[in-house]
């Protein structure tokens, strides 16, 4: 296995033969990559939920009005159309996809809405706004596309003004992630609702990369957790994704498809229900032909 951390480079290193198999394709290539008859492109469903954190502890983001203004003033239809070329679905600021059997189907989902967005910031009590964002393609192919979207969406919002500072990839995760007030992220898909929740979302969680702290939040999953009615357990996740759309401090914007590519020698690749690169098992399922 050979790290290529540069998107353009990785998908070279394909075509030209040097690798058989590559994963995290940008969504933007995919389609002439496949279609150059050399290379085949595989993509599963997303599961991966892309987020943009905002740190709860500290000002202004201590106010669920600011972060309800943000949440409002993405264009998540443009987003993923630009930025994914569609190869994904639109987030509603919980990491639970529409794949899993807890996933709330009735929950509304949340719109590019300027006048909310403004709305929202009077109630803060705020005639104005100024925040930074931090992106880098560290924090997913498409990242870095999303940011530059979500600035222009920003426009149509006067009282709000977004910078976008583009943070190198290396060192991303140790020094900006978890470090900037504002900062892009990504998070791969876990077994069950349960686990992403508890992994990131809870006041405990060593990654609760937001620092959104819910009592009432820690209590739904632990009374979830040991639930064995399909439907009650069912309604207490629904009630802790409802809590993170409202009051949680993460813009979760779309759930990013899997996009893997492999040349002609390579066989046994499948689309994964679950991760990257045949959920993370290629060298065990994949083979070289002749």
């Amino acid at each position: 296995m050979t790290v290529i951390s540069d998107a353009a480079a990785r998908m070279n290193a394909l075509v030209t033969g040097a690798v058989q198999v590559i994963n995290k394709v940008d969504s933007k290539a995919a389609r002439l990559l496949g279609s150059s008859g050399q290379t085949t492109v595989v993509v599963s469903p997303g599961k991966n939920h892309m987020t943009m954190a905002m740190d709860s502890t500290k000002a202004p983001f201590t106010d669920n009005n600011v972060r309800l203004a943000l949440k409002h003033a993405i264009d998540r239809e443009h987003v993923l159309s630009l930025a994914f070329a569609g190869y994904g679905t639109i987030g509603n600021d919980h990491p639970v996809p529409k794949s899993d059997p807890f996933h709330h189907s009735e929950l509304p989902q949340r719109s590019y809405d300027p006048e909310k967005a403004k709305w929202y910031l009077s109630e803060a009590g705020l005639d104005n706004l100024a925040v930074e964002l931090f992106t880098s393609s560290a924090a997913g192919v498409q990242a870095v596309d999303t940011a530059q979207v979500f600035a222009e969406s920003v426009k149509k919002v006067d009282e709000l003004d977004l910078s976008v500072n583009r943070a190198p990839s290396d060192g991303y995760w140790s020094n900006t992630w978890m470090k900037e007030l504002f900062f892009m992220s990504y998070w791969t898909a876990r077994a069950t609702a349960d686990m992403m929740l508890i992994y990131a979302y809870t006041s405990t969680a060593k990654y609760n990369e937001s620092r959104f702290a819910s009592a009432k939040l820690d209590q739904i999953l632990d009374t979830a957790r040991s639930e064995p009615d399909f439907e009650k357990r069912k309604r207490l996740y629904w009630d802790a994704q409802e809590l993170l759309n409202q009051s949680g401090s993460s813009i979760v914007y779309a759930f990013a498809d899997c996009i893997d590519a492999h040349g002609p020698a390579v066989g046994g690749f499948v689309p994964d229900g679950a991760r990257e690169t045949g959920g993370g098992r290629a060298i065990e399922r994949l083979w070289l032909k002749g």
